[in-house]
């Protein structure tokens, strides 16, 4: 801004844009449990297990990109389909579950790495993911694009997203009016994971490292800045 000759140009518009690819992502999945009122705290773990699990399956034990992805995904789903149960089944606190489960995976993470930065072995076809492009936009952000076209028609065309909205306005109102609140509150914490997981494995394609926290840590530090849906 200072410097309005020089910041306002194409090629900063595509690198500014380039790297809010991730974010993106992670706030696609974290929109959707709010609109429920709810809290997914584990995402900043969620994305530190994906891309370290994707990394040290391929790196480690020579496993393809096309079947490591979506042994990740899988990955993810198990961890929101936890999180949901435990939450929407048992009545659990939402940030008291998933501020747990982000330390379990955040241990996870370290596990499978042995707590070191993995960057040798990486198969080129994966590291492509987050560094090929297209008109100077990366495949991440057009990937951010596409999310949330999705995003939006979920919660404003399917019935599911009215679901959603109005378990955030009232449950037990909800309930009443015959929404499953337990499955609908579980498939928000799984949408939040599977979108904490690809924003982790595209992570870890545009910077194509693994075991080193500093990446994820900003997720971790920023989600319980997030307040409540008025």
């Amino acid at each position: 801004l200072l410097r309005p000759d020089t910041f306002p140009t194409l090629e900063n518009a595509r690198i500014i844009l380039n790297t809010a690819a991730v974010p993106m992502i992670v706030a696609i999945g974290l929109t959707v449990t709010l609109v429920m009122n709810d809290f997914d705290l584990s995402i900043g773990g969620m994305i530190g297990l994906a891309g370290g699990l994707a990394v040290v399956l391929m790196a480690e034990h020579g496993v393809s990109p096309v079947l490591a992805v979506p042994i990740v995904l899988v990955a993810g789903i198990g961890v929101g389909l936890m999180n949901g149960v435990a939450i929407a089944y048992l009545g659990a606190s939402s940030f008291i579950i998933t501020l747990a489960m982000a330390s379990v995976l955040t241990g996870a993470e370290f596990s499978a790495t042995g707590q070191h930065t993995i960057f040798v072995g990486i198969p080129a076809s994966f590291v492509g993911l987050g560094q090929d492009d297209w008109q100077g936009l990366r495949i991440p952000f057009i990937a951010a694009l596409v999310l949330t076209a999705l995003l939006w028609f979920l919660l404003e065309a399917t019935v599911l997203g009215r679901y959603m909205y109005a378990i955030g306005g009232s449950p037990e109102t909800a309930r009443l009016a015959g929404v499953n609140v337990r499955a609908t509150r579980t498939i928000g914490f799984i949408i939040s994971a599977l979108a904490a997981t690809i924003g982790g494995m595209f992570l870890v394609s545009v910077l194509p490292t693994s075991g080193d926290p500093v990446s994820a840590s900003r997720f971790r530090r920023g989600v319980p800045g997030v307040n409540r849906v008025s």
